[in-house]
């Protein structure tokens, strides 16, 4: 059986690691190449599997478990087509494989880059791996810097403990893809912990930085960004958790990510958890997103979440959450940028929700709870508005517990706009279907908290919840 870790989320915290077994079949089509590596295997060390590797083929390389393998991975450009599935977890026989990341750990030694990719053209894949102790000025557990019309998936993969410094500029201590063309970049199940980024300069992302240029794409979904650190003396900190800049004509999509308990140390903090740029004619969607817990030790510290929409660019967040931190969202429009937030529930931090429209730009904000803030909603320029829920109690089941739930005969149900501009989302935080009663909600659940959460006709008593609303 393979065993895919998955994040069972309250709202933006990990409330507890559940192991989901999936079947761990073996793909339809078999490479046509496999290469094995460890001491039962072919080849000692990985990057000589990577070096065997034939442009044009689809070669699998099968690394055995139970080992740390210390080496600086580089994918060379030499690489233009076909494909290379870098896999952990292997048994000696390398016929089955467990993909819990911690069984196999890639050791940059401090010494660059831990795994760099810089394919022009075909796909590269990691999966199941732990990227550890890597130093570099631009990612320092992986780098990712691509050319032509490649693919890089990164899935089942732990970013831990990783630096990036620089007397100049720093950028993502655990992860850095720099796009310019065509390439897409997938980041799937990945935990990105405990890396840091530092420079006296300026830093971006102490845990992850994507900057997408030319017509490229990238996608994150299902991972977890946590206890990351940037650290900047004289300079701006633009997100200790994960920068975004995504320009020309590249988008990008954000899913089912939280960043928590990240922390910026300096005075000029932008951003205390993520910072998010769109310009040119780029495209951003962030979609069931959480936050909470991110601060700075600086007298100036900015919200968790900056957004900053500019040129003809298209900014969308829905159905996501911003708690328990020193700020909320900070969302900036101008020259003729649109923006939209939609279904969103900002409480418990100090500063909520502060807007800022230039004319000729768009911004919107819809459905949306704030509560519970020193300051709700600030606004700036002409902000268009529409079924919110500001300052008013909204019944939360146990915003203590960071749990953002609605309880019976809370203003927010059946309150929303089904028609917000940028659209509902498809489903609420938690996935469930974002209509549920004819009206949507406000915030980012949909629905009324109950006892037994399948319906107490089901007998299913797994699902049943031991809180009274």
């Amino acid at each position: 059986m393979r065993t895919r870790i998955f994040l069972t989320l309250t709202f933006g915290i990990v409330a507890v690691a559940v192991l989901v077994p999936t079947p761990n079949a073996l793909p339809a089509l078999v490479p046509a190449t496999i290469h094995t590596v460890g001491s039962c295997g072919f080849f000692e060390h990985i990057q000589q599997a990577i070096d065997a590797a034939a442009t044009g083929d689809d070669t699998e390389i099968r690394v055995q478990k139970d080992s740390t393998y210390v080496e600086n991975l580089d994918v060379p450009p030499t690489f233009s087509s076909g494909s290379i599935t870098l896999t952990g977890g292997w048994e000696c026989s390398f016929l089955s494989r467990d993909d819990d990341p911690s069984n196999t750990t890639i050791d940059g030694g401090g010494a660059g880059s831990t795994l760099t990719v810089r394919l022009d053209g075909g796909s590269f894949t990691i999966m199941g791996f732990t990227i550890t102790n890597g130093l570099a000025e631009r990612g320092g557990g992986i780098h990712i810097m691509p050319f032509g019309d490649s693919v890089t998936i990164i899935e089942d993969v732990r970013i831990v403990g990783n630096r990036a410094e620089d007397t100049d500029r720093a950028y993502g201590g655990g992860l850095t893809a720099d796009l310019n063309g065509g390439e897409r970049v997938e980041v799937d199940n990945v935990r990105i912990r405990n890396n840091q980024a530092s420079s006296p300069t300026a830093v971006y992302g102490g845990g992850l930085y994507i900057a997408s240029n030319g017509s490229s794409e990238f996608l994150i979904e299902d991972s977890e960004i946590d206890e990351n650190t940037a650290e900047s003396a004289l300079g701006g900190i633009f997100g200790p958790g994960m920068d975004l800049s995504v320009a020309q004509t590249s988008s990008g999509l954000v899913v089912n990510t939280n960043v928590v308990d990240n922390t910026a140390i300096g005075d000029n903090v932008p951003a205390s958890g993520a910072y998010f740029k769109t310009n040119g004619s780029a495209d951003l969607t962030v979609e069931r997103w959480g936050m909470v817990f991110n601060s700075s030790t600086g007298v100036s510290a900015g919200p968790q979440l900056t957004i900053f929409s500019e040129g003809d660019s298209t900014f969308r967040m829905s159905d996501s959450g911003i708690a328990w931190g020193e700020g909320g969202v900070r969302a900036t429009s101008r020259d003729s940028a649109v923006l939209h937030l939609v279904n969103l529930t900002v409480a418990d931090t100090i500063a909520g929700i502060d807007l800022i429209q230039y004319s000729g730009s768009v911004l919107t904000l819809y459905n949306t709870i704030a509560f519970g803030n020193d300051s709700n909603l600030t606004t700036s320029g002409t902000i268009d508005t529409g079924s919110n829920l500001i300052g008013v109690d909204p019944l939360f089941l146990n915003s203590e517990g960071l749990d953002y739930h609605l309880r019976s005969g809370s203003p927010a149900e059946n309150a929303g706009d089904n028609n917000p501009p940028g659209g509902l989302g498809s489903t609420d935080f938690d996935g469930n279907p974002r209509i549920k009663d004819g009206v949507v909600d406000i915030g980012m659940f949909e629905g009324i908290a109950e006892i037994f959460h399948d319906g107490f006709e089901s007998g299913n008593t797994s699902a049943w919840s031991d809180t009274v609303p």
